[in-house]
């Protein structure tokens, strides 16, 4: 029987319950039981209910009314007892032999990124999961492992590294508020200090949920957390949102400078809407 070491899940979590109990379910059928589940929870509400002792629970308020991911990522990190390490995003439900195809992967190189699969409906079982889901064009399966050398394609979503190398490089940089560019900031800090990364077949069902395309519901977030990643790292990143706020007028950008000449309208933001899986 195959030895992995002893290692610990980071979640984070706003209100998104329902995907939580499906995600912890799944963690807890896993081929290779977690040693310790840390969830963060980034809201006012109580305490998720288990009866492991597995589960620990911490909260981190929101920072100036924004949703702290980056503190709440490097929180689960600095309270988890192990030096293996793996984030999983709440609405990410793993698959039976994610954990070990992450750990094995982990022995031999510096960060590991799973591969998720997108579920086009709500489930109320974790039946047929692989056959209720499609892949991200973004983001094609892999049989085997592939080292990634755009450290730009880094998502934060279900990724293993060590705690020590987490925290000698600093974890996510905490000064992102809301949605966007902490997980790229994160890639770059990787590249920085000459980490290896590869991208396994360790495959997570991304669970559905009402999405923007554009994300125009994050918009102030986007664009604030852009122009902190351009001052750190001298380029802008999520250039695929940036490039759709350009067509319809919201930003410019001249001479390298990002520039809000609207702000969207709430009937802008209700039309982006989309029922597609990602």
């Amino acid at each position: 029987m195959k030895q992995y070491p002893r290692f610990s899940v980071i979640i984070i979590c706003a209100a998104r319950r329902k995907h939580l109990f499906w995600t912890l379910k799944a963690c807890l059928k896993s081929s290779v039981i977690p040693s310790e589940i840390l969830i963060v929870h980034m809201d006012d509400m109580i305490d998720f209910y288990s009866s492991t002792s597995l589960i620990k629970q911490f909260r981190l308020p929101k920072k100036n009314g924004d949703l702290n991911l980056a503190g709440a990522r490097n929180l689960g990190a600095q309270k988890a007892r192990y030096d293996q390490l793996i984030f999983l995003d709440v609405d990410c439900i793993p698959d039976r032999f994610c954990f070990e195809r992450i750990l094995k992967r982990l022995k031999l190189t510096d960060i590991v990124q799973g591969t998720p699969k997108y579920l086009t409906k709500t489930i109320s079982n974790l039946k047929c999961l692989n056959a209720k889901s499609i892949a991200h064009p973004l983001k094609p399966l892999v049989e085997i492992a592939q080292r990634e050398t755009d450290y730009n394609q880094f998502w934060s979503l279900i990724f293993g590294i060590k705690k020590s190398d987490f925290l000698q490089i600093g974890g996510f940089y905490s000064n992102y508020k809301g949605y966007g560019a902490e997980d790229t900031d994160l890639g770059q800090k990787f590249r920085y200090h000459d980490l290896e990364m590869y991208r396994t077949n360790a495959i997570v069902y991304h669970q559905y949920h009402q999405v923007f395309r554009p994300p125009l519901n994050h918009f102030s977030g986007i664009i604030h957390n852009a122009q902190i990643f351009k001052e750190r790292w001298g380029f802008y990143p999520m250039m695929n949102w940036i490039e759709k706020f350009e067509e319809t007028k919201l930003v410019e950008i001249n001479n390298g400078q990002l520039k809000v000449l609207r702000l969207p309208t709430l009937n802008e933001i209700e039309e982006a809407k989309s029922c597609n899986a990602f």
